[in-house]
Parts: C-alpha cells; structure tokens; sequence
C-alpha cells in the first residue's frame, strides 16, 4: 500500500489492513487504577441484572472525569463500551421482568457524554460498542473474546465476534475497493480487475462467516435474552433523561445497535456505486449515519469525490474481464445482503411470530429492527435489490 493511502486511512482511524474494525485487541483493564469500578461492574453484569441488583450497584458508583484518568485513545473506546454497556443495562435492567428506566444517573450520563465526545460518537450503545471496540485477545492463549456482556452466554459472545470478524474481514474489501478507485483514475484497466476480483472473493468470506453465527448463537437465546439490549432509548415514550449531577437532566432519543450502522457497508455502496434512491431507503441511510463516529461519516462523504469505479467499467468494453469482475464484486456484495435477510429472518422475524399470540400475529405489522427501522424487511431487500440493480450488462 502507498503511503499516501495509509495516511488517507489514518486521518479518518480507517486501518490499512482491518478497515474500521481494530487493527489490535481492545485492553481490558485502564492505567489508572479509579476507573477500575467500571471494570467491576462490568464484569458482574450478568449476575447483578439476573439478581435484580445492577441499578442499585451503579447508583453506588463515584462520578469520574474520563479527561482526568484516561491515558489514551484506546482506553477512550475501552470506557465507552464499559460505560455503554451499563447504560444499556441500567435502561433495561432484567428486561424480561423489570420496567426500562426512563433516567440514567449521573455517575454514567456524565461520563458516557465526555467520552462520546471525545470519540465523536452519540453517548449511546451503538454498533461500534457492541460489534467492534468490544472485541479483545488473550496475549497468551490467542483465544479471542468480548471485554463485556450482558447475559455471560456463549451465544452472546459468538453473535458479538461473528459480527466483528465480518468487519475485519471486510476491512481487506474496503482497501481494495479504494486500490480499484485509484487504479481507474489512472486508466489501468488490468489493476482494476484484479481489485475487483479480490474483492469479490472477501465477500464470498464475509458471508460464510456469517452464515457461521448459526453455529453458535441460538436464535431463541438470541431473541429472547440479548435483543432486549440492543434497543434504544428512543423506544421508550420521553426518551431516557441523562442526569447533570446538578438538578437539571437532558432528555435523549438514540437509535439502537445495529449492522445497519457499519461504516463498511456504506463505504462499499460508495465505491462499487450502489445507489439507495428510494427515498425510504435514502433516509435510512442517513439515520444510520447518525450513530457512527463522525470521523467515519467523514469518510463516506468524502470518498464520493474519488474516481468511480462503475464510470470507469462503463468505458472499458462490454463482456470485458473487468466488466466480470466488477458483476462478480456486486454479486458477492447481493448475496451477503441475502445472508443477512436469512440470518434476520431466523433471528428476529421467525422468533417473534412464535412469541405472539394468534390474534397479535398480522404480516401487515411493520416489522421494526433494534436501531429503530420501521419495516426492516422491506429496507433490506430493497437495498439488496438495489445492489442486484448496479449490475452491468
């Protein structure tokens, strides 16, 4: 890679080698040894929400100044997914049992708000808490694991790495796509293909890792004991009122985690020239947009401004290898969007058919995802059709 790209990459926290996921594991504990209370908690998530204890165990917690203890940027995102995941779990406590909470105290709205702040993030628990800066590796055993979780289940753990190794995985495609872009700006017909050629064949391996979260993560279990969590504080009439530590409180409405907030996918759309035109779809885009971190939009802004791809394979001859390989791209692209409608419909549709009674089950329910979609199915097929669309003849 040149590093004129490699600095590219940098200035958005792009890696040139894992994309928008982490190029190294997330730490798990902080230098400074006053945060470790976050830790404890964190670590005894499961136990305090399953014993009832959790929202009097954190109303307990000092509030800290993030500014004044944490050492360095990955520390930040180590704080922002522990302070996250408490949030999430105060809000929601033992979901199956307990009322949301419509106020998040002031010893995590202060915090989470200074921290999202400095990563340019909503103070919310958002798809790059739970999917990306969640993951971590023992430096002895390699094994690979999450730095917290809300049920302690192994099926929490697989759902949560599946999603990340789609990212890292996928992050080898966005590099690719951006070689393909330079290389069309240069006219060089034969770097072009065989961009796209590796392209393809990363998606290919984005879906099969998908179609492995079966593998691990039971669709009940999924449904019933960890989607609970990934809903957002919009869901709840008034929104969650964020506590100042002063008397006053500011109401927030966030969105909740989901895949449709990954960068990756956005930034492949951009490059490959798959267009969103409806305007459901359109808008729902944007939405999503909303609870990335802003350096990430940044990016997907930006890069409209390279040289397209789709323009560049529009001029080089019909039925030409770069023509093939460009379809064969957009092809492995539609049917990973396919795996993901099968893995929603297993995962969420399916198991909330059988959760309803005779008389509340009705197809004409719009069928909500986590962040906030009003008919998931419809915006999914429909950006999956849209990408069948981009296909050349």
């Amino acid at each position: 890679m040149s590093l004129t790209l490699a600095q590219m990459l940098e200035s958005y926290r792009i890696s040139p080698e894992t994309g928008f996921a982490m190029d190294k594991p997330s730490p798990t504990t902080f230098k400074n040894s006053a945060l470790h209370p976050w830790l404890v908690i964190c670590r005894q998530l499961p136990s305090l929400i399953r014993d009832g204890t959790l929202r009097a165990k954190i109303d307990q917690l000092p509030v800290l100044s993030p500014a004044d203890l944490l050492e360095s940027f990955e520390e930040y995102r180590l704080a922002f997914t522990l302070l996250t995941f408490m949030a999430q779990a105060y809000i929601w406590a033992n979901a199956s049992i307990d009322r949301p909470s419509s106020v998040l105290p002031a010893c995590i709205s202060l915090p989470i708000i200074e921290v999202a702040q400095e990563l340019e993030v909503i103070p919310a628990y958002i798809y790059v808490s739970g999917s990306i800066w969640l993951y971590t590796r023992d430096s002895i055993t390699g094994s690979e694991s999450c730095v917290c979780s809300f049920t302690g289940t192994k099926d929490e753990e697989h759902f949560n790495l599946t999603t990340h190794n789609v990212e890292r995985i996928g992050g080898a495609a966005l590099i690719q796509s951006l070689r393909a872009s330079r290389l069309a700006g240069q006219q060089n017909e034969e770097g072009v293909r065989e961009c796209l050629e590796k392209v393809g064949d990363i998606l290919k391996e984005c879906r099969n890792t998908l179609r492995n979260l079966r593998n691990g993560c039971d669709p009940s279990t999924f449904f019933n004991s960890i989607r609970p969590y990934l809903v957002g504080s919009q869901a709840i009439k008034g929104g969650v009122r964020y506590l100042t530590g002063d008397g006053g409180e500011e109401p927030y409405y966030f969105p909740g985690a989901s895949a449709a907030q990954s960068s990756l996918f956005q930034a492949l759309d951009v490059l490959l020239g798959v267009t969103h035109a409806d305007s459901e779809r359109a808008e729902f885009v944007q939405q999503m947009r909303r609870a990335m971190p802003a350096y990430h939009v940044r990016f997907l802004e930006d890069i409209t401004e390279l040289p397209s791809i789709p323009e560049f394979i529009e001029q080089c001859p019909s039925g030409s290898t770069v023509h093939e390989a460009y379809n064969e791209a957009l092809g492995a692209l539609q049917e990973f969007r396919s795996e993901h409608i099968r893995i929603v419909t297993s995962y969420i549709l399916q198991p909330s058919k059988k959760s309803m009674s005779a008389t509340e089950r009705d197809e004409s329910q719009p069928k909500q995802g986590s962040g906030g979609s009003s008919d998931l199915m419809s915006l999914l097929k429909g950006m999956r059709d849209d990408t069948k669309d981009t296909l050349k003849t």
